[in-house]
């Protein structure tokens, strides 16, 4: 696998590593040129990705070259030293977007709202696969992908929520929000998580409710998702769609609460006039999609790779009952499920 790897490196050859849930082995997608294939209607095999803002092209790499590798033991791994941010500036900006967050909410304008920060570390990634299987070790219940691109750079991540599942007849989603650190046992949720995560539910569920009946549709109990060194509230949503394209049920899917806010519009807005930089393919939606089986995430806990540098997007839901200081705290927590890999 370094052999091909370091190959497609070098010959900026577009190529995906992924590994998908739970699975045993480690897939690659790779292209002999550095051409655009495009998927709007997610409708061809191969893995996508599309960037946050709705309005841009799906870019595909098509499954048309794959190999399939069995995943290496893992090494020990000792980190060389402590990651941390230093840049107070972007604290107050967070702190800033925060307190408006709270005052349109105050004002009835938001329920709530996902705001998000662009954390640039100045550090060159030496070994950039054993990185990638770094966090496949360490992110068992998540999407762990390593993309390259000319045209796109270069996205690594390792997120924990799945937007749709399509397996033949069998449709899910899930309703993924609220964040605690991870610790042995039950997780203590208080009611800021809960409403946060029933928010991303209700909305879920009226969107769907739009394209499909209400009886096609069923919910787990929401249970405790571990990602990494963090819990998740989460609700799994199944429903059956068969008259329903892909494309229509993303249409109403993304962006979820967990990623833009609720009410959707609003929140939108918001971001837009908020948020001092691009999100670029950060909570954007990726993933495989084969024959009968289509499986895409929201892109989370991801990072842009850069020659001498990595930027790494973190967000976190803003509801009434939030603390700047602690929505903060969340952000750093959230930030290490990369970085505490490096």
């Amino acid at each position: 696998m370094k052999v091909l790897f370091d190959e497609l490196w070098e010959n900026k050859k577009p190529f995906v590593f992924f590994r998908t849930p739970g699975a045993n082995q480690i897939t690659l997608y790779c292209q002999e040129d550095s051409s655009l294939h495009f998927d709007n209607g997610f409708s061809k095999e191969g893995f996508v990705m599309r960037p946050f803002k709705i309005t841009k092209e799906v870019i595909c790499i098509p499954a048309r070259q794959q190999k399939k590798f069995s995943i290496p033991k893992p090494k020990v791994f000792e980190q060389k030293r402590p990651y941390f941010i230093k840049d107070q500036s972007q604290k107050a900006s967070h702190a800033q977007w925060v307190s408006q967050a709270l005052q349109e909410i105050q004002k009835g304008q938001l329920k709530k709202v996902v705001v998000s920060q662009k954390i640039t570390v100045g550090q060159a990634i030496e070994d950039h696969l054993s990185f990638f299987l770094r966090l496949i070790h360490s992110h068992s219940n998540a999407l762990v992908y390593f993309w390259h691109h000319p045209h796109t750079g270069t996205w690594v991540g390792a997120t924990p929520e799945r937007l749709l599942s399509v397996n033949k007849k069998k449709y899910q989603t899930m309703a993924l929000a609220g964040t605690l650190p991870y610790t042995p046992g039950e997780a203590n949720w208080g009611e800021k998580e809960r409403v946060e995560q029933q928010l991303v539910v209700d909305a879920i569920l009226q969107g769907l409710k739009k394209i499909i009946p209400r009886d096609a549709i069923r919910c787990s109990p929401r249970y405790s998702k571990r990602a990494g060194h963090l819990y998740h509230l989460c609700t799994d949503i199944h429903f059956t769609a068969s008259s329903r394209t892909v494309a229509e049920l993303v249409s109403v899917l993304h962006p979820t609460p967990a990623v833009g806010g609720y009410p959707k519009e609003a929140s939108l807005q918001f971001i837009a006039q908020t948020e001092d930089y691009d999100r670029s393919y950060y909570s954007g939606i990726l993933g495989p999609l084969g024959k009968d089986k289509k499986e895409l995430f929201v892109n989370l806990r991801c990072a842009e790779i850069k020659k001498d540098k990595i930027d790494l997007y973190v967000g976190g839901g803003i509801t009434e009952a939030s603390q700047i200081e602690l929505e903060w705290q969340e952000l750093i927590g959230k930030s290490k499920a990369l970085l505490r890999w490096l």
